[in-house]
């Protein structure tokens, strides 16, 4: 379990906090730009066998090289589905965690034989790996499915401010739930805290002034109640790995 976590938290840096909106880009137009996100994936894999040794570089190879494939077959059939961006999403994102739990399983016996004195506990690289998906995944998944079901399937429009403030009102949500010692009680004291973040956002985005009014106030109530749900979802096997 720990391994596989550990190639998640690579997966997660590799992917989203390294991948810039350039890159993004251009590894949605060239072969090359996924040529150049997976050196970065690859270079973020390279942990594995930095913490687990040397028997951790061939699954970080195999991690790297499938990565490749998946993106570069996420291009070949980009028009194809290009009005299907959330499912085209998930499934893609499926696919890279599909191949990283099963490469883990097949390799996770040898590796850990190779480094038993490394030992971090499942519950913080789950902690981690939570907070990033939450701040950074959850971002674009918001921002596809805004653009689906409030404005007729049009490309989903990023907006940095935006999406940094909605990270951050994740996040907020997350940490406190996970560190309260009765999250029930706290809950509303977050939903509030949440609120005023997500009505700063409003204020002071511009991607927010074009919308109008009506719509504004709907985005506003589905991100607080998404986000509410996310984060319990998230932090809830917490509680289970204490």
């Amino acid at each position: 379990m720990q391994f596989i976590l550990m190639a998640v938290f690579c997966h997660l840096f590799g992917d989203y906090v390294f991948q810039t909106n350039k890159i993004a880009k251009m590894k949605g137009e060239s072969l090359s730009g996924i040529a150049i996100h997976s050196t970065v994936v690859l270079g973020c894999n390279l942990l594995l066998p930095l913490v687990y040794g040397a028997k951790a570089v061939i699954p970080a190879l195999i991690i790297s090289v499938a990565h490749f494939f998946i993106d570069w077959l996420k291009l070949a059939t980009s028009k194809v589905f290009i009005k299907r961006g959330l499912e085209y999403f998930i499934a893609d994102q499926l696919m890279h965690i599909v191949t990283i739990w099963v490469t883990s399983l097949l390799f996770e016996a040898s590796v850990w034989k190779a480094l038993v004195s490394f030992n971090i506990p499942i519950s913080v690289l789950y902690a981690v790996c939570g907070g990033i998906t939450l701040a950074w995944t959850n971002t674009i998944i918001v921002k596809i499915i805004i653009a689906r079901f409030f404005f007729g399937n049009s490309p989903p429009v990023i907006d940095n401010k935006e999406r940094f403030m909605d990270g951050i009102t994740s996040l907020i949500f997350y940490l406190i739930f996970v560190t309260s010692a009765n999250g029930s009680i706290i809950l509303p004291i977050i939903f509030v805290l949440l609120s005023g973040v997500q009505i700063l956002t409003l204020k002071y985005t511009k991607h927010f002034s074009a919308y109008p009014p009506d719509k504004v106030k709907s985005i506003f109530w589905f991100k607080m109640i998404w986000f509410t749900l996310c984060g319990v979802t998230v932090a809830v096997p917490l509680f289970l790995f204490r």
